[in-house]
């Protein structure tokens, strides 16, 4: 019985609770609020803009729903709307922030909040502050900003949610990524760590190698963020005082710096400037050029969304008018539509620089750093403004290009003598899966290939180009996808464009290059490393990807060094047992998320190792062991 099989029933079991479908919260059952000050230059104290942070641990505990909507309703109106709470299945990180309208003056201080917070689990489309609640309000001083060179606390205006209407019911959509890092950001370094954020992202998802690790650093280290930080040539005294940086040139200096744009594509849209979306820009550094195709000056959230689905990464850039004007650059981390109103999901640090200490300096990054917003309507000049009056001014994604198939040919059909004359299959090609669409690409006048690979492995592509010096010549390419290796028939001339109506056609095979099965562990939807407090839930899952290993029989492996004492993961009992021991012996199996029972972590230190030994004889072989550690920090 597989690894998935074995786990998940016993995981239900546990809480099989009949559901609730609504209930009103009550101080301390997940959710919290925050009144924002700002630091930096110049400071701004007690700022009418609340926030609110809501522990989805806590929820799911406390109410037993599992997913649905947040609604906030005070004195002030209805100050929060339909805050989603995503299946965990969908949406793994452990918690989601947004901000609100206090219904104060700036610069007055709030202690409490009167307060109706509605949990449902379905979207609302009204809410009055009754029955209501006393909630404290604590201070929180954040510090944001960087993302073009201004420097300023961040925006100080409440949410306006006029035009927030959800007006569709038709229109309902969701993509949210797993596996997105929020590592803690020195003194305006929000560009440089969005940029580093995004590609350990696509170095957790894919195959892209990266030559530095990513944890906190700075200009002239070692880390990924203190490369960037040189690439864009930041200006920087140290954590606690640096300037900000263009994001654009920061990231395509890097990516030119350390020769990685034949695995990273990079695209963008933006509003205005030397970063204008409406031209490609590129950067040269020791000869070698680095280029982002502009998409556009008109951000679109439905071309987000898109690249999103097809697992590239996306940064952003929204800026907000003073005094004091300033910008910042996120890491997206999904959108979506509920009942028509577009919305974002991002991850940034909130509270940068806020110790010398990189170790230390960790209250606003990892999950507390995790921002929801809805978009209000665009203007004519295509931009988006938050409810809370930020301007999305560019999208900047990358996405990883594989190594390019080695394509054989296998046979040839050539009734009419085209040989000579016609571009032959080239020798590699590169293939692009996202879903069902498929892409065939490479050195050939004919190329590329587009169309739709079935579920059962099937594929049929085509493409119109001039061949042979006549025009909208019709091709196909038609076959299966059998294990890694493609193997079918692409015809030129296929309409019957080429002399004598006869086309040219090649049997090809095409082997990619074998992908390895991977691991992934995680806490509280993050991996490799996680600082918390103690006193909150933590939710552990895992995930396989097979890849090119699928049913192999493998032994496998959890285990936990908790300050210096090792566990297992015992499958029985669904709980951690003392010492090294086997979790199970089976097949290699795929599994897209699976959550285990939480965990209440003193404080300490912990490692988390997840993987599978390929010699399934009950004993850890190192040497054929493929596996992921997880560091944790519980204060």
């Amino acid at each position: 019985m597989n690894l998935r099989r074995r786990i998940l029933p016993a995981f239900l079991l546990a809480l099989c609770v009949l559901p609730a479908t609504a209930a009103d919260l009550a101080p301390g059952a997940g959710v919290a609020f925050y009144q924002i000050s700002y630091g930096g230059t110049p400071s701004i104290a007690n700022t009418p803009v609340g926030w609110m942070e809501v522990d989805l641990n806590a929820l799911r505990s406390a109410t037993g729903i599992t997913s649905g909507y947040l609604n906030v309703a005070t004195p002030r109106g209805w100050v929060v709307r339909n805050l989603p709470v995503i299946g965990e299945s969908v949406y793994p990180y452990s918690r989601v922030n947004t901000r609100l309208d206090l219904g104060s003056a700036s610069g007055v201080p709030v202690t409490q909040l009167t307060a109706t917070v509605r949990y449902t689990d379905n979207l609302l489309t009204s809410l009055t502050a009754a029955p209501a609640s006393v909630y404290p309000v604590t201070g929180m001083t954040m510090k944001i900003g960087g993302g073009t060179g201004v420097t300023g606390g961040g925006p100080a205006t409440p949410p306006n949610l006029t035009d927030i209407l959800f007006a569709d019911p038709a229109s309902n959509d969701t993509i949210i990524q797993f596996d997105h890092p929020n590592e803690e950001a020195a003194d305006n370094q929000c560009a440089p760590m969005s940029v580093a954020n995004s590609l350990q992202y696509l170095r957790n998802t894919t195959g892209l190698q990266l030559p530095q690790s990513h944890v906190p650093g700075i200009k002239g280290d070692a880390s990924l963020v203190g490369q960037l930080d040189t690439a864009g040539d930041r200006p920087v005294v140290d954590r606690q005082h640096g300037s900000g940086q263009w994001l654009m040139r920061t990231k395509l200096n890097y990516v030119a710096r350390f020769n990685l744009g034949a695995r990273v594509a990079t695209s963008h849209w933006g509003v205005s400037g030397a970063d204008s979306g409406a031209g490609n820009i590129s950067a040269t550094v020791n000869g070698v050029t680095a280029t982002s195709s502009g998409k556009g000056s008109r951000i679109d959230i439905d071309q987000l969304m898109q690249a999103l689905r097809e697992g590239q990464d996306c940064e952003m850039v929204y800026s907000w008018d003073g005094p004091p004007a300033g910008a910042h650059a996120v890491d997206i981390v999904g959108a979506g539509r509920h009942n028509g109103q577009p919305w974002l999901l991002y991850a940034s640090d909130v509270i940068q620089a806020d110790t010398a200490i990189p170790d230390a300096d960790r209250r606003g990054a990892g999950p507390a750093g995790l921002e929801f917003e809805y978009l209000g309507p665009p203007n004519a000049s295509g931009v988006y403004t938050t409810p809370g009056g930020n301007r999305i001014d560019q999208v900047v994604c990358e996405k990883y290009v594989p190594p390019p198939a080695t394509l054989t040919v296998t046979s040839v059909t050539d009734p009419a003598g085209h040989g000579p004359f016609v571009d032959g299959p080239p020798f590699t090609v590169n293939i692009s899966v996202s879903g069902t669409a498929m892409t065939v690409s490479g050195a050939a006048s004919w190329l590329p290939f587009t169309g739709t690979l079935a579920a059962d492995g099937s594929f049929s592509l085509a493409s119109t180009a001039t061949v042979a010096d006549f025009p909208n010549v019709t091709n196909t390419f038609t076959g299966r996808l059998q294990g890694s290796s493609y193997s079918g028939r692409m015809t030129i001339g296929a309409g019957g464009q080429l002399p004598s109506a006869l086309p040219i056609a090649w049997d090809v095979a095409i082997a990619t290059p074998a992908e390895p099965a991977t691991v992934a562990i995680r806490l509280n939807g993050f991996r490799h490393r996680l600082d918390g407090r103690s006193t909150e839930l933590w939710r552990p899952s895992v995930s396989v990807r097979t890849g090119s290993q699928p049913s192999q029989a493998v032994d496998w492996w959890l285990i936990a060094n908790a300050n210096g004492a090792f566990y297992h993961f015992d499958l029985a009992t669904m709980s951690w047992r003392p010492g090294v021991a086997l979790t199970h012996a089976g097949p290699l199996t795929e599994v897209p998320y699976l959550a285990l029972p939480y965990l209440n972590l003193p404080s300490g230190s912990y490692e988390v190792h997840f993987g599978f030994d390929t010699v399934p004889d009950g004993n850890l072989t190192m040497e054929a062991l493929t596996y992921e550690t997880l560091r944790v920090t519980a204060e």
